[in-house]
Parts: structure tokens; C-alpha cells; sequence
């Protein structure tokens, strides 16, 4: 688990390290209306996408017994897929009468190239399951890592010449390409399309469910970025592009981190209520351990931090900043208790919160629009209470969940969060002419030298836990 864990902490670091210093150069060689542009594009052909990526990853990983033949019949189904869907935004750009101008018009136009990241994304979902079933995250990480080297280099190529929104398009179009391209060649088994599906066919019942869910989960996205758009132009939506591109590496691959631990641990327990549900109590409560202090980190520090990575032009993206990392936290106890109810075999649940959490979206930006930018990070966090109150009482049904237990523990670690908080608070009222790198290292340091005496003086036994966990003891013989 900890080499595992090892391999993964360099990929998370190399790749947010590169998307750090990517924002950076192209936040100051493009405006908020190249980043909405290119924001409404990703999130567009991104949802579609998903259509086929989700369909079988996650049937491919956990099924029991599986074959070469099942992995040839996914990629073969995904890839008719991701025709039919290219085919569509191909038809959709042509004919919609709706497209004569606007956001929507640019979009649809900048699709039909970027769309066909959908056949990537496709192969490249059954080469991350084969990846997965045979335990080599070695391989891809590193894919990963070097396809976001590539394409971030391909992006501020294309800035510096002035490709304007191409340049932010061009770096998850040549990243995708180009991991798809390294994990086929650190492939062992090589895959080809078969035409016997039936494979295929007996994965659909969890696939689909799965795919449902996260298609819902990415068309949240979409409504909250077509709704911002339409409530507050383009540059809005840049601005929420501009948050999200600081927040959302680190929930992206915290939550994905998350999942795959969870995953290890509660798959040997589903057919065992109370060890899961206590399995379940003490993961949320260790994640919760790092990952709250993380985004409660992020929000207090989130002035500082948009100074530090995109300079004064971009102030306007600070409020949302903090509440879609405060958000993030909360998401962390979400992501383990949606792992625990797919270990039971309830991929169901996941799209019912899922549809929660896309309605409570819609309905938060629509009312609290009047508020300006801010309601973009607020309805994100209302949504995300909304679907974790409900993922908790279907946990406790399903597996017995205790929700008291979860609570305390999840509140003893906030309030520690809320502890190292004050002293940043206090930083920031100093000296305002220092450098701003220099001002966000002594708030980053204040803040985690508060967290970590909060941590040892009132949560030694959840440490012990979560070092035993990490580094177990040995076996006594």
C-alpha cells in the first residue's frame, strides 16, 4: 500500500506542479473570455465523453473473473460509441438552428476539432482498467505525468504564438493522445476491437449504472458553467474556470487517491455489514484527517494563492475559490461513503445522489444569481451537503452506517481546520506589501504548524490509526 501510495503522491505532485506553473503563464497570456470559451468546450464534449469512458472502467476492475475477451468486446463497444458521439456534435454544429451566434456557436465550432478526444478517452478508459487489474500504477502515473508534460508544452507553445483559446484547448487534447499513446506501448497484452460483444453485454447492468452516474456528476458541471454563462457572460465563466483550475487538481486527485484506497480496503468486506460500516467510519475519519486541512487551507489562503498563481487581474475568482474548495472538504466523507455502497453492490445510489446534486445546482445558481460571481462557488457547496446527507442515510440503511460516530469524528478534525485557520487570518493582517510568494509561504507554514499541534494534542489515536494504516506493524510470531 505504501509503495503504491509513494508512486501515486509523485504523480499527484508532478502533475499539479505542472498545472500550477501552466495557470501561471497562461493566466497571464490569455484573458477570462479565452479561459470560459475553452471552459464550456472541455465541459461540453467532456460530458459526452463520459458516455463511453465510465461504461466499462469500472465493471473491468472489479468483476470477479476476467478475460482478454472482455477488455476487446469494451473497446470495441466504446469505440462505436465515441463515433456515434463525435458524429453527433459533427451534425449538431452543422444544422442547430440555435448555434447562429453567441457562446454556443463558438463552442460547438471549437468541438468538432476537440471532439475527437472522444476516441482517446475512450481506448484510453480500457487501457486504465487493464492498468488497474493488473496493479501497474507505476505505468500510469507516468503516463499521466508525461502526457500532461506534453500537452501543457504543446499549450503555451500555441499561447506564445498567439493560438488565443487553441492554446488552452491544445493541452488536454495532446495530453489525452498522448497517454493513450504510452499506455499501449508499457502494455504488455496488446488489445484489438473484437466483434463478440457478448462480453461486453454481461458488464452493462454495473456499467451502466456507473456510467449514469458519472455522466449526471459531469453534467452538473455543464448546466453550472451554461448557467453561469448565461447569468454572467463568458469572462463570468472564466472566472469560475480560472477557480476551478486551482481547486479542482487537488479534489480530482485526492478523490481519486481516496476511491482507489477505499476500493482495496471495502471490496474483501462487502458481504460483511458491520466490518465494512466500521471500515467505512475509520477511512472517512483518516481522509478527513488530511484532506479537510487541505481545502480549509486553500479557502483561507485563496486571496494569496490568486495572487501567487494568476496575478491582481483575476480577484474576481477568489470567493468562488472558497467555497468550491470548502466544498471539496466536505466531498472528501462523500467520495468513501459512495465506495462503501459500490462495495455492496449499490452503483444506484451513486446516480440517485448524483441527480441530487445536479437539481440542488440548477436551483442554487438560479436563486442566488442576484449575488453575483460568488453563487457559482456557493450553489457547489450547498449541492454537495445535499448529497452527502443523502449518500449518509443510504449508507446507514444499506450497511448500517453509523452517522453519530462519522459526525464526531468529522467534527473533531474541522474544528482542529478552524484552529489552524485564526493564525493564517492573523498573517494576513500584517505587513501587505510583501511579496505575495513570500506572504503565501509563511501563511502556508503558519497554518500547518497550528493544524499539526491541533492534530497531536486532540487526535493522537486517529494519528496512531492513520500511521498503522500507512506503515503497519509487524506481525508478532
Amino acid at each position: 500500500m505504501l509503495a503504491w501510495l509513494s508512486v501515486s503522491a509523485i504523480d499527484a505532485i508532478g502533475r499539479i506542479g505542472l498545472q500550477v506553473v501552466g495557470t501561471m503563464l497562461f493566466a497571464r497570456l490569455l484573458g477570462p473570455q479565452h479561459f470560459g470559451l475553452s471552459a464550456i468546450t472541455i465541459v461540453y464534449v467532456g460530458a459526452m465523453s463520459t458516455i463511453a469512458t465510465s461504461l466499462f472502467e469500472e465493471a473491468l476492475v472489479r468483476r470477479a473473473r476476467v478475460r482478454k475477451g472482455h477488455f476487446r468486446a469494451a473497446l470495441t463497444a466504446v469505440l462505436t460509441l465515441s463515433t456515434l458521439l463525435y458524429s453527433t456534435i459533427l451534425a449538431v454544429a452543422a444544422w442547430a438552428p440555435f448555434a447562429k451566434g453567441g457562446a454556443a456557436a463558438l463552442a460547438l465550432s471549437l468541438a468538432t476539432v476537440y471532439g475527437l478526444t472522444l476516441f482517446a478517452d475512450a481506448a484510453q478508459s480500457i487501457y486504465v482498467a487493464l492498468a488497474r487489474r493488473t496493479r501497474r500504477f507505476g505505468d500510469l502515473a507516468l503516463a499521466n505525468l508525461l502526457g500532461l508534460f506534453g500537452g501543457t508544452a504543446i499549450g503555451l507553445a500555441t499561447a506564445w504564438l498567439g493560438g488565443g483559446v487553441w492554446a488552452l484547448l491544445a493541452v488536454p487534447f495532446v495530453s489525452r493522445f498522448l497517454t493513450l499513446a504510452l499506455l499501449v506501448l508499457r502494455t504488455p497484452v496488446r488489445l484489438l476491437p473484437s466483434t463478440a460483444l457478448s462480453p461486453a453485454r454481461e458488464m452493462i447492468r454495473f456499467g451502466g449504472f456507473f456510467m449514469a452516474s458519472r455522466y449526471v456528476s459531469s453534467f452538473t458541471d455543464v448546466v453550472m458553467q451554461s448557467l453561469v454563462t448565461r447569468y454572467f457572460g463568458v469572462e463570468g465563466n472564466g472566472y469560475l474556470n480560472m477557480a476551478m483550475k486551482i481547486v479542482e487538481p487537488l479534489r480530482g486527485i485526492s478523490g481519486s487517491i481516496s476511491h482507489n484506497i477505499a476500493t482495496a480496503y471495502f471490496a474483501p468486506l462487502q458481504a460483511q455489514s458491520k466490518r465494512l460500516s466500521h471500515a467505512v467510519q475509520q477511512t472517512i475519519a483518516e481522509s478527513a484527517l488530511v484532506l479537510v486541512p487541505l481545502f480549509v487551507g486553500v479557502a483561507v489562503t485563496a486571496p494569496t494563492i490568486l495572487l501567487v498563481i494568476a496575478g491582481p487581474d483575476w480577484s474576481a475568482s477568489a470567493n468562488i475559490i472558497v467555497f468550491l474548495a470548502l466544498a471539496s472538504a466536505l466531498g472528501s466523507a462523500d467520495t468513501v461513503l459512495h465506495t462503501g455502497l459500490s462495495a455492496r453492490g449499490r452503483p444506484d445510489i451513486w446516480l440517485a445522489s448524483a441527480v441530487i446534486e445536479l437539481l440542488t445546482v440548477a436551483v442554487a445558481i438560479v436563486l442566488l444569481a442576484p449575488l453575483g460571481l460568488v453563487a457559482a462557488g456557493l450553489a457547489r457547496l450547498v449541492a454537495s451537503l445535499a448529497g452527502a446527507v443523502f449518500a449518509s442515510l443510504a449508507a446507514r440503511r444499506v450497511y448500517g452506517l453509523a452517522i453519530g460516530t462519522v459526525l464526531r469524528s468529522l467534527a473533531a478534525v474541522s474544528l482542529c481546520a478552524l484552529l489552524m485557520s485564526l493564525p493564517v487570518l492573523g498573517v494576513q493582517s500584517l505587513d501587505q506589501d510583501l511579496e505575495p510568494i513570500l506572504r503565501l509561504t509563511l501563511e502556508v507554514f503558519t497554518g500547518a504548524t497550528a493544524y499539526a499541534l491541533a492534530v497531536f494534542l486532540t487526535q493522537r489515536e486517529l494519528l496512531r490509526s492513520l500511521r498503522n494504516r500507512l506503515w503497519p506493524p509487524p506481525a508478532i510470531r
